[in-house]
């Protein structure tokens, strides 16, 4: 199976090279972040409309920092947006950027899978 990559959701080529070219790393890496994302995307999803933005900011640093980590940059850059957001505190835009950072967390995520399957390492 070929693994066809979303370049703006998944840079796999800056991941592997984060990883120092350890494909090993890489998928053990790759395996922890998918799971932790569900529950990073738990919690910011719990603080919007709370008007909470200074959780809403941590959780955002959080995913912009860890999809960073995997090369999920369109994940990083919209988590990077919504962090700022919060300080405005307009909870219009903050949950516009919310759902952004949403989407581009489902985007990564599949395309996480797709990797990880193609090299039959999905658990």
């Amino acid at each position: 199976m070929q693994f066809k990559r979303k370049p703006d959701a998944f840079n796999l080529h800056s991941f592997i090279t984060r990883m120092m070219g350890d494909e090993d790393l890489a998928h053990e890496v790759a395996t922890q972040f998918y799971d932790d994302l569900f529950w990073m995307l738990t919690d910011l999803e719990l603080h919007v409309g709370t008007d909470d933005f200074e959780s809403l900011r941590k959780q955002a640093h959080r995913i912009k920092g860890s999809a960073a980590n995997v090369g999920g940059d369109a994940l990083a850059d919209a988590a990077s947006k919504l962090e700022l957001a919060t300080r405005s505190g307009d909870s219009s835009i903050v949950a516009s950027l919310a759902a952004d950072t949403v989407t581009q967390a489902a985007l990564l995520r599949t395309e996480l899978r797709l990797w990880l399957a193609s090299s039959r390492r999905l658990y």
